[in-house]
C-alpha cells in the first residue's frame, strides 16, 4: 500500500509518523507484522490471519454501533440471542464502536461463563414491571455495568487526578472509572497482576475484536478548522493498534504529520523507548498489557471534535489528548488528541470493509434516531436533515454509501465525509427492505448485497462484494402487542397509538419516565444521566427478543444467497408493486452530488454462500498462543 500522495512506504529507520514503530529495524524479512503489515488488503496480511487467530477463509463479523450504555445494554441481549440461536461460532470478528466498544471490550476481557454474564432473554409475555432489573442484579451480570454513573463518578475522582496531572483529570478519572465498573468486577485476575486487553487472544469461543479511535490531530494544532478537520480513525485490537494507511496529513496551515503502522496495543498512549514499540514474544505482548481502562475511555471521548474544533484553550483540549510515538532516531513522542471512533465511524465498519476475508457483516444498529417508515428511499434516497438531527435514519449509516446529509453548519460532533465506501445504488434497496421488515412486527433486519468503491482515505479497494445485515433498533408491533403486563404497556406504548396493528415507528413514548423514548432511549454515557436496572433489563430483553425471532432468517442470509425480489421475511416471492410501491422510477435512483461511476464487482471477490459443516472459522485457543510464539520467536531470532 502507498502513501495516498503515491509515494512508497517508508522504513521505520527512516522519518516517520506516528504508530510507524512495529516494522521490526534490522530485519528485511516478510514475517509477523513488519513492513507488508501494512498492506492488509489482501487477508492473508491482516495481522490477526497472519498470526493464525483468525481463518483466511469467507467469514462473518458483527459490527457493534455506538450509542452509550443504551448500546451496551441492547447488545447483551443481541449476543445472547445469536448464542442462543447456535450462530455465535459462525463470528470471526467483532468490531464496535464508542458504546458498543465498552460492551466488546468488557465482554471479552470478562471471565466465567458467557450465559451469566450476558443474561437471559425474556419473552414479552413474561415480562413484570416489578421484577424488571432483577436479571441485571444477578451476581456476574454484565448488564450491571451499563447502570454506572459515569458523571457523578468521574466528579469524585477529578481533584485527586487534577493535582497529579492538570492537564489529563477527565480522562484519567473517566478511565478509572470504567476500569472499576466495566472490568474489574468480572475478572478473576486483576488489572495490577497482568490481565488486560491483548489477554482477549487467549479467550476461548469469543471473536476477534476490533475497536475504533479518533484521531484528530496534534494536540500543538489544536483548534482545528471546521471545516478542514483531517481526522483519522484508528483500529484497535489485542495484537496492535493504529491505521494501515500510510500518509502526510495536512492539519492545519503548516502543520502537517506522517501518520500510519501499527503499535504493540499494550504500548498505545504511552510513552516509551524504542525497543518497546516492537513487537516482543509472547510473554511480553500478552501480559502486562493492563492498558484496556484507557482505551475505554478512548471510545468514550464523544466530546473530543466538539472541543477542539472551536476557539478553545489548549489546555482544554489536553483533556483528550495522549502520547503517541513518531519514530525518529531518536524516537519522538508527541501529545495527539484523540477521542470516540463514533466521530468518525460510528459502526467501526471500515476496518471489516477492507478485510477480504470477511464476506458478511452483521451490523446492529443501535441508534437513537427511529427508521422512518414514510420515507420513500426511490424517490429521495437522501436522508431528510431539519433542525440538527436526521429524521429518517441515522446519518452513519447513510454515510457509508456516500450520503452526507449532515450541514456544515452541523458538523461539529461528527466527520462522515469521508466514509463513502458502498455504491449508493444499493442504499435504497437496503432501506426499503428494512422498512418492509419493520412493518412486518418483528423487527427492522434486512440484507442486501453491495459493491464498494475506493476510498483511499480508508484504504477500500474497489469492487470488492459484501453481504450487510442489518438490523436496526425500533418499535416492533409484534412485541408490543405479546406485553401482558398493563403497566408496562402503559408505560412503553404511547397512548394515542394503542392499536399495535400498525403503528408509526417514529412516535415515541413521553411520559417523563425512566423508558422516555424506548427503545431510542437517551445514550447514558459520562454526559447522560444513568440507566437503572431495570431500564437496562428491558432493553437488553427487547434488542435479544428481535434476533431471536429473526435468527432463522440470518441463518439463511449468512448460507444463502439472495433473489433481488425475495421478501427475506417469508418463503415468497413478491412483485415490483409491492417491493416499490407506487413508486415508479425505482431503477432511476437519485445518487448524491460526487457519486463516483459504478464499479463491477471483481469476479474474484464476489460473495459466495459460507459452507456449512466447516472447519470453525476461529481457531482453538492453544493452537493460537503456539502460532503467535512461534511467529514472535522468528521476528525476535531475526528469520
Amino acid at each position: 500500500m502507498l502513501y495516498d500522495d503515491g509515494s512508497p512506504p517508508r522504513r521505520s529507520r527512516e522519518k516517520g509518523g506516528c504508530f510507524l514503530s512495529c516494522i521490526a529495524p534490522n530485519n528485511d524479512d516478510d514475517n509477523f507484522l513488519q513492513e507488508k503489515y501494512y498492506e492488509i488488503d489482501t487477508n492473508e496480511r491482516a495481522p490477526e490471519v497472519k498470526a493464525g487467530f483468525v481463518s483466511s477463509e469467507p467469514c462473518v463479523a458483527i459490527a457493534i454501533s455506538g450509542g452509550g450504555f443504551r448500546s451496551f445494554a441492547c447488545a447483551c441481549g443481541q449476543m445472547r440471542a445469536l448464542r442462543d440461536a447456535g450462530l455465535w461460532n459462525e463470528i470471526s470478528y467483532m468490531s464496535a464502536s464508542s458504546g458498543g466498544a465498552w460492551f466488546a471490550l468488557a465482554f471479552h476481557c470478562a471471565d466465567g461463563d458467557d450465559d451469566i454474564l450476558l443474561g437471559p432473554i425474556c419473552s414479552p409475555d413474561k415480562l413484570k414491571l416489578a421484577k424488571l432489573g432483577q436479571d441485571a442484579a444477578q451476581p456476574g451480570c454484565l448488564r450491571k455495568a451499563a447502570t454506572v454513573a459515569i458523571g457523578p463518578e468521574c466528579n469524585q475522582r477529578f481533584l485527586r487526578h487534577a493535582i497529579k496531572a492538570p492537564g489529563r483529570a477527565v480522562l484519567s478519572a473517566l478511565e478509572e472509572v470504567l476500569e472499576e465498573n466495566l472490568f474489574e468486577p468480572y475478572r478473576k485476575v486483576k488489572a495490577n497482576d497482568s490481565q488486560g486487553f491483548s489477554d482477549a487472544l487467549s479467550v476461548k469461543k469469543k471473536p476477534f475484536i476490533l475497536v475504533g479511535v479518533a484521531l484528530l490531530g496534534p494536540w500543538s494544532a489544536v483548534p482545528f478548522p471546521e471545516r478542514q478537520r483531517q481526522y483519522r480513525c484508528l483500529e484497535i485490537s489485542p495484537l496492535a493498534a493504529g491505521s494501515p494507511l500510510l500518509c502526510n496529513v495536512h492539519f492545519k496551515k503548516n502543520v502537517s504529520r506522517d501518520i500510519g503502522g501499527f503499535v504493540d496495543t499494550r504500548n498505545f498512549g504511552k510513552d516509551q523507548d524504542q525497543d518497546c514499540y516492537v513487537l516482543q514474544r509472547k510473554r511480553h505482548l500478552i501480559k502486562n498489557s493492563n492498558n484496556v481502562g484507557l482505551i475505554a475511555a478512548l471510545c468514550g471521548c464523544a466530546h473530543a471534535d466538539f472541543v477542539c474544533s472551536h476557539q478553545a484553550p489548549r489546555d482544554l483540549a489536553q483533556v483528550f489528548a495522549r502520547q503517541l510515538t513518531t519514530p525518529l532516531l531518536p524516537y519522538k513522542n508527541e501529545n495527539f488528541v484523540v477521542g470516540d471512533g463514533g466521530i468518525i465511524d460510528n459502526l467501526n465498519l471500515i476496518p471489516l470493509i477492507r478485510r477480504d476475508n470477511v464476506q458478511t457483516i452483521i451490523c446492529f444498529c443501535n441508534f437513537e434516531t427511529p427508521l422512518n417508515d414514510a420515507w420513500d428511499p426511490f424517490l429521495r434516497p437522501a436522508p431528510q436533515y431539519e433542525n440538527g438531527s436526521c429524521l429518517d435514519i441515522d446519518a452513519s449509516l447513510a454515510s457509508y454509501f456516500g450520503y452526507n446529509v449532515i450541514p456544515d453548519s452541523d458538523r461539529i460532533g461528527y466527520f462522515l465525509a469521508r466514509n463513502h465506501c458502498f455504491q449508493a445504488d444499493a442504499f435504497p434497496t437496503l432501506i426499503h427492505r428494512l422498512q418492509l421488515a419493520q412493518r412486518s412486527g418483528q423487527g427492522a433486519v434486512a440484507a442486501v448485497d453491495v459493491t464498494t468503491v475506493r476510498n483511499d482515505w480508508a484504504a477500500v479497494q474497489a469492487g470488492r462484494s459484501k453481504r450487510l445485515i442489518v438490523i436496526y433498533l425500533g418499535r416492533c408491533s409484534q412485541w408490543e402487542a405479546m406485553l401482558a403486563d398493563s403497566d408496562l404497556k402503559r408505560i412503553l406504548i404511547p397512548p394515542k397509538l394503542s392499536d399495535t396493528t400498525h403503528i408509526d415507528s417514529t412516535k415515541l413514548v413521553e411520559n417523563q419516565s425512566r423508558f422516555d423514548h424506548f427503545p431510542h432511549m437517551a445514550a447514558s454515557g459520562p454526559f447522560a444521566p444513568s440507566f437503572d436496572l431495570a431500564s437496562v433489563d428491558l432493553l437488553a430483553n427487547f434488542a435479544g427478543w428481535v434476533v431471536k425471532q429473526n435468527a432463522p432468517r440470518i441463518r439463511d442470509l449468512i448460507y444463502h444467497n439472495i433473489h433481488p425480489s425475495f421478501d427475506i421475511l417469508s418463503p415468497r416471492t413478491i412483485s415490483d408493486d409491492e417491493l416499490y410501491g407506487d413508486n415508479k422510477t425505482k431503477k432511476e435512483n437519485t445518487l448524491p452530488q460526487g457519486t463516483p461511476v459504478l464499479v463491477a464487482p471483481d469476479p474474484a471477490h464476489t460473495i459466495q454462500p459460507i459452507r456449512k459443516n466447516r472447519a470453525p472459522r476461529r481457531v482453538a485457543s492453544v493452537t493460537r498462543l503456539a502460532r503467535l510464539d512461534g511467529a514472535l520467536d522468528a521476528l525476535a531470532d531475526g528469520r
